[in-house]
C-alpha cells in the first residue's frame, strides 16, 4: 500500500471515535477492532441496533489489516427497495448486491461495468427510496474507482 494512501487513510475517524460522538461514552466498536479506520458516508448505527446490514469497504483487502475504509452501508431497510430494482432491471450487479449472506468483492473493471449500469438505472428509476440506494452505491463505487481500489461487501 503506498505510503500515500496509509498517510490519508490514518487521518481519517476510527470507528469507536464516531461512536462516541454519535452515542456517548458508553457505546462499543461492536466487535470490531477501535484502531480500524472507517470513512462513513452514511450515520453510525446506534448502539443496540443488530439488523442485518452489508458494509462496503473500499481497499486492497476487506481484511483489518488491510486497512480498508467504510465507505457505506448497506441497511437492512434498504433491502426492499433494492429487490424492487432488480426485478425491473435484471442485472448481475444487483444479484450480486442482493446475494448479502455471502461477502463479495467487486474488482476495479467491474466497477466500471457496474458504474455505467448505476447511471442508466438512476436515469430509469423514479421512486424515492430506489433513488437513495442506487446514488449511494453509486458513490461508493465511484469514490473506489476514482482510488482504482476494489469494493468489498461484506455481511454483517
Amino acid at each position: 500500500m503506498s505510503a500515500y494512501f496509509m498517510r490519508r487513510f490514518s487521518q481519517i475517524p476510527t470507528t469507536s471515535n464516531l461512536a462516541l460522538q454519535a452515542n456517548g461514552p458508553e457505546t462499543r466498536s461492536r466487535g470490531r477492532s477501535a484502531d480500524r479506520p472507517v470513512a462513513e458516508l452514511g450515520s453510525v448505527r446506534p448502539q443496540g441496533a443488530h439488523r442485518m446490514s452489508y458494509d462496503l469497504l473500499i481497499g486492497a483487502s476487506p481484511k483489518v489489516k488491510g486497512y480498508p475504509a467504510m465507505a457505506g452501508v448497506i441497511e437492512f431497510e434498504e433491502i426492499a427497495p433494492l429487490k424492487r430494482i432488480s426485478e425491473r432491471h435484471r442485472s448481475w450487479l444487483f444479484d450480486r448486491l442482493l446475494n448479502y449472506f455471502e461477502d463479495q468483492s467487486f474488482t476495479p473493471s467491474e466497477l466500471r461495468e457496474a458504474v455505467s449500469i448505476l447511471d442508466n438505472t438512476i436515469l430509469a428509476e423514479q421512486g424515492e427510496a430506489e433513488r437513495r440506494i442506487l446514488y449511494k452505491v453509486s458513490a461508493i463505487f465511484s469514490m473506489a474507482l476514482r482510488k482504482n481500489l476494489p469494493v468489498h461487501g461484506v455481511s454483517d
